[in-house]
């Protein structure tokens, strides 16, 4: 198989990340895998992200409010 994509004529600039050639590909799983393993990933940091902006907020809250002390 590997030797027919190298072989394809087409796009020469295309460019998969390792992780997805490493994990996915040579374990002979599904590009849908990685996209749903890439999606998890994401919401795990955005809920982190999320996390750290409301502690944030909280803080300069505080701050002004000790400010107006």
């Amino acid at each position: 198989m590997v030797d027919q994509i190298q072989k394809t004529q087409g796009l020469t600039e295309l460019r998969l990340p390792m992780r997805l050639v490493e994990e996915f590909v040579d374990a002979e799983r599904s590009p849908d895998d990685f996209t749903a393993a890439l999606m998890q990933r994401l919401q795990h940091a955005d809920v982190g992200g999320n996390g750290k902006r409301a502690a944030l907020a909280n803080l300069a809250s505080r701050v002004r409010d000790i400010a107006k002390l």
